[in-house]
């Protein structure tokens, strides 16, 4: 349709959806936990106008955030200041900001009658750690996430891992009341 009203060479197409959905993956059913089944999201950027290769998919954490700065970015309009996204049009571009996240913050609080647990966590390139908040405690998950994509193998208890553990603890609860503000 662009093509037969000649605008095909002037749209840029966003596509994104939402959150993926367990069901059964785990034991699990919804869309409330921290693995990757759950917190990843398709997005497709495609700007006719860019030198980024078609199809290339970079490694960096584009998040939903991102998704009004770059809209905006897009339409010639500076991005609030209060904004916490920013905008992918660099990676349209083939160039990946030096400056660009390497991690990203996570929550699940449940406002609902679902009784689902509460949980903060931290996905890196490398690990993903999440603290559900459970009537007996907290439960930790730590999972490396290039030797075990699959998340299947908690390291939470593991004393190799004590240290980065308690890494990603201390930054968690750092995002979670930089957050809260």
């Amino acid at each position: 349709e662009l093509d037969a009203a000649g605008l095909a060479n002037d749209t840029v197409i966003l596509f994104t959806s939402d959150n993926g959905l367990s069901m059964g993956d785990r034991g699990l059913y919804g869309k409330w936990s921290h693995f990757d089944e759950s917190l990843r999201v398709p997005f497709i950027l495609h700007d006719p106008g860019a030198r980024a290769s078609a199809g290339s998919r970079p490694e960096a954490f584009a998040l939903n955030i991102d998704v009004p700065s770059t809209v905006l970015d897009y339409a010639g309009i500076d991005t609030p200041a209060e904004y916490r996204g920013r905008s992918l049009r660099p990676f349209a571009e083939g160039v990946t900001p030096e400056d660009w996240r390497t991690e990203f913050y996570g929550e699940q609080k449940d406002e609902t009658d679902l009784a689902l647990p509460d949980w903060i966590g931290i996905r890196s390139h490398r690990f993903a750690y999440a603290e559900y908040e459970t009537s007996e405690g907290p439960l930790y998950f730590l999972t490396d996430t290039q030797a075990d994509p699959d998340q299947l193998l908690n390291l939470a208890d593991d004393p190799a891992y004590a240290t980065r553990l308690e890494e990603y603890q201390s930054r968690a609860r750092r995002y979670r009341k930089e957050y809260s503000l």
